[in-house]
């Protein structure tokens, strides 16, 4: 099947173009949109052959590097989200290794831990917006902790004073989710 885009992948990830678009088509994305991740394909694509890689090396810390490189030479698609759909077709098809999921025993990332699980599975939330309101409360958490802070003692004092010290320099929008 010959696509109708005009950007073409060459390189370690060209055997994976086709099926990536049908993926992405059978997400109900646009063409345009399907164009734009192709393109992000092709950069990466290009990235990997001269690094002199495949797509099997296509880890978590990889994936940053790239997009360290992304960063200095343009100003979109330069975060990880936007590979998001590229790296969950690969890993489908077990071509690209999964992420393995950090456990760790600092008293902050367990309950930032717990309220992430807690936001899927009693919220339903996706990943994206998960991700978002853990590092929007990260800063209260380890504060609180940080100051042998127990949490029968928190105030609601406390908890305003906090909110209204990151407002001052944030968008209103990421102040509506502290």
């Amino acid at each position: 099947m010959t696509h109708p885009y005009k950007t073409s992948v060459s390189g370690p990830l060209k055997e994976f173009a086709e099926g990536f678009l049908l993926e992405l088509a059978g997400l109900g994305y646009s063409p345009l949109t399907s164009e734009t991740q192709l393109g992000l394909v092709r950069h990466l694509s290009e990235w990997l052959a001269a690094q002199g890689l495949t797509a099997g090396d296509l880890s978590e810390d990889l994936v940053k590097e790239f997009l360290r490189f992304r960063r200095q030479v343009t100003s979109r698609f330069r975060s990880p989200r936007a590979l998001i759909p590229l790296l969950v077709y690969l890993r489908r098809l077990g071509v690209t290794p999964e992420v393995v999921p950090v456990v760790s025993s600092v008293p902050e990332e367990v309950l930032l831990d717990q309220f992430a699980s807690y936001l899927v599975s009693q919220r339903g939330l996706g990943a994206a917006t998960v991700c978002s309101y853990v590092s929007q409360v990260r800063p209260f958490v380890v504060m609180h902790l940080s100051g042998n802070g127990s949490w029968d003692l928190l105030t609601a004092g406390q908890v305003t004073t906090f909110i209204t010290q990151r407002a001052l320099r944030q968008r209103p929008r990421s102040t509506q989710v502290s």
